[in-house]
């Protein structure tokens, strides 16, 4: 432990001290101050390896403190900036090397690779130092730790909105569970304890894999705040056996939501930690970011083609389209190739501000529309692709003349919540990355200005 202490410290310092060299090099025009791509360059004109075996993550690297250069590196590092023969052995010192010493170490990763500095944490830049050219060993075993990681992550976020989907419902039931209040109170319930123990989560490294998990979650589970007024679930439990008026259709509706928000979180990990372990420079970020995504996506999607309707399908397809749009965009943002510029930045929260502003007033617009709107929504919950089935309104405990009034009321109760969650939460959260963008960036470097 010691051992790795120093070797940390080492690494940090000297990092400190390379970029302390690279951005006081004066340059012709008066000025001071290479990027690390015009370093790679020079240091390209000193050993040709550098031409094609590295990129600026590789310089990230080396000023973050993650890996330690070896005594070769330093040496060319200092031929490239002119830097004196004592400067250069002062490097060599401060890195622990000896004279002849020609290895390089991964120092430890100072906050698991990647960091969440302040809330939104979704949003916030994660760090994701590769080199594009070179894996080691060590690497490639963590790689083949990512299903382990995958299940433990799945346990903890199930943990506790698990515990309270199956608590919860019996403390209601000792309280009537009948009184028209009870299943939007669970749902309610349920739903900050999710939120909660994201927000933990997300105060970890991996937050956009948990912001995705619990983002999903609020989607599927909203819906039932429409449903809870008809004492009914949009997957058909109430109708099994003596199940109807009873809480058990909700809780078995929430753990599904829980069980296909988990494994939507967890092949999201999967494909994030894969694709971005080892970047290839030439190849297209917003597809990488789309091999992802969509995966996940098509998961959910896919099981409420099967065991919903097809208008409550069109009202949750609709969030999840907009959820995985945002999810690109934010993987494209930390995206350690996409290299961006203070003019990037600008039109960025320009076109998002515009763009969402005009898709806020229209879903305002058509929420009320449809609320208004006499006799609209106006399907039953009463079969699936696989199955239909009668509504038995006497053990729901209403005529079936109240079933469109209770079912526009949770409509409302629904569309208003996701609303405010895809406005707030993921829309705001969006900005702040993108607002965020010229300090949480991979590469560590400056935007600069282009314009």
């Amino acid at each position: 432990m010691l051992e790795r202490n120093a070797q940390r410290s080492r690494a940090i310092q000297v990092g400190m001290l390379m970029r302390a060299y690279r951005e006081s090099f004066p340059l012709e025009d008066g000025t001071r101050g290479l990027t690390q791509d015009e370093l790679l360059r020079r240091m390209a004109s000193v050993d040709g390896d550098y031409v094609q075996r590295y990129s600026h993550t590789t310089v990230s690297r080396w000023e973050s403190g993650s890996t330690r250069p070896s005594a070769e590196r330093l040496e060319v590092f200092g031929k490239a900036l002119n830097l004196s023969t004592a400067e250069v052995s002062g490097l060599m010192v401060l890195a622990g090397f000896a004279p002849d010493s020609d290895s390089e170490t991964d120092a430890p990763e100072l906050d698991d690779a990647l960091t969440l500095d302040e809330f939104p944490g979704p949003y916030s830049g994660a760090r994701i130092d590769h080199d594009f050219d070179e894996v080691t060993e060590s690497e490639n075993a963590g790689l083949l730790g990512i299903i382990p990681q995958s299940v433990r992550h799945g346990f903890i976020t199930c943990a506790f909105p698990g515990l309270a989907i199956v608590g919860i419902p019996f403390l209601l039931a000792a309280f009537g569970w009948n009184q028209r209040w009870m299943p939007i109170a669970l749902i309610g319930i349920v739903l900050g304890v999710r939120l909660a123990a994201g927000y933990l989560k997300m105060m970890r490294p991996y937050d956009l894999c948990e912001f995705m998990s619990v983002s999903v979650f609020v989607i599927l589970t909203t819906p039932l705040l429409q449903s809870a007024l008809l004492h009914a679930d949009y997957y058909g439990f109430y109708a099994i056996g003596n199940f109807a008026g009873t809480p058990t259709p909700y809780m078995l509706a929430l753990l599904v939501n829980l069980f296909l928000s988990t494994m939507a979180g967890g092949l999201f990990f999967v494909l994030w930690k894969s694709q971005y372990a080892k970047l290839n420079p030439a190849s297209n970020p917003v597809r990488r970011a789309l091999t992802v995504v969509v995966p996940p996506w098509s998961l959910v999607f896919i099981t409420m083609v099967v065991f919903t309707n097809a208008e409550m399908l069109i009202q949750i397809g609709l969030s999840l389209a907009a959820l995985t749009t945002i999810c690109v965009i934010l993987l494209v943002l930390r995206d350690p190739t996409v290299i961006p510029n203070d003019r990037d930045r600008r039109f960025m929260l320009l076109g998002v501000l515009v763009v969402g502003t005009i898709l806020t007033v229209t879903g305002g617009v058509m929420m009320v529309a449809i609320y208004l709107a006499p006799n609209y929504p106006s399907f039953l919950l009463d079969h699936n692709l696989l199955f239909s089935w009668d509504i038995d309104y006497d053990r729901l405990g209403y005529p079936a003349s109240e079933a469109m009034e209770r079912l526009n009321v949770g409509y409302l109760w629904h569309s208003m919540v996701i609303f405010i969650y895809m406005v707030s939460v993921v829309g705001g959260g969006l900005l702040a990355a993108i607002y965020r963008w010229h300090i949480d960036h991979p590469s560590g470097q400056p935007l600069q200005d282009t314009t």
